[in-house]
């Protein structure tokens, strides 16, 4: 992963708390959406490298798993 981006992600995962919400967040996610925010086009991914990155290639959580983590997020939310 890029230097630059490490602190962002580190900071990101210490806001959500709960080990479920931090799994939401994959090493694969992390690593495309890296990629992509890459600021220099010729280093950048271009379609064909996003379409065809693990992440999108990987397993799809199930709505079961991902929606209590959604519904402890938007009572958070609704908290403040």
């Amino acid at each position: 992963m890029r230097g630059e981006y490490a602190q962002f992600w580190r900071l990101h995962m210490m806001r959500r708390g709960s080990t479920k919400a931090k799994a939401v967040i994959s090493s694969d996610f992390k690593d495309l959406v890296t990629k992509m925010l890459v600021a220099d086009p010729k280093e950048r991914l271009t379609v064909e490298d996003v379409l065809s990155h693990e992440w999108l290639r990987g397993e799809v959580p199930l709505t079961e798993d991902i929606l209590p983590v959604f519904r402890g997020i938007k009572q958070k939310l609704a908290a403040n």
